[in-house]
């Protein structure tokens, strides 16, 4: 192994092994590969197609689902059901969608990701919503229009994926 360039490297702490001076020189050169998205601590497992056939499928009775507790005025299993499947699975396909598609495309997962960021919030209203009408301060009207507002974020979610990547 040559000597590091004594220059491209800060000094080290104390008690610094040769690793952590290599790694220091190495990560100062930048990658080969050069993939700004590679430190990201989202990694998504499935392809964008794959994330899309997941909403696809889970959509339907997710939504019927939240729909059908609302009505029902069964606010707190409401709650609950945000965070089991088949919604959970819907909302953890839309969260990981962006990060499969900026790998692939980086302008288009950029806004994939703003469109991730409104379903997360109107999610987070309904949640909200779902608690105040279980402690009489909304009504189903109030959390149907949320469960509304929330597919219709997915929609858009799913609408900024560009066509080549559909199916």
């Amino acid at each position: 192994v040559g000597a590091l360039p004594s220059a491209a490297v800060e000094p080290l702490a104390a008690g610094a092994t040769a690793d952590d001076a290599a790694f220091a020189a190495a990560s100062s050169e930048g990658s080969p590969i050069d993939d700004p998205w590679e430190g990201s601590y989202v990694k998504p497992a499935l392809t964008v197609s794959q994330y899309l056939k997941m909403i696809e499928m889970q959509r339907g009775p997710a939504f019927e689902e939240l729909r059908t507790m609302a009505d029902e005025r069964k606010f707190s299993r409401l709650g609950n059901a945000l965070v089991i499947a088949p919604f959970d699975d819907v909302r953890q396909a839309a969260f990981f969608l962006p990060w499969a598609l900026v790998k692939e495309d980086e302008q288009s997962g950029v806004a994939v990701q703003r469109a991730w960021l409104d379903f997360k919030q109107r999610w987070m209203d309904l949640d909200a919503t779902a608690i105040d009408a279980a402690r009489y301060l909304a009504d189903e009207d109030d959390v149907l229009r949320c469960v509304n507002g929330l597919d219709g974020a997915l929609d858009r979610l799913v609408a900024a994926i560009p066509a080549s990547y559909s199916r």
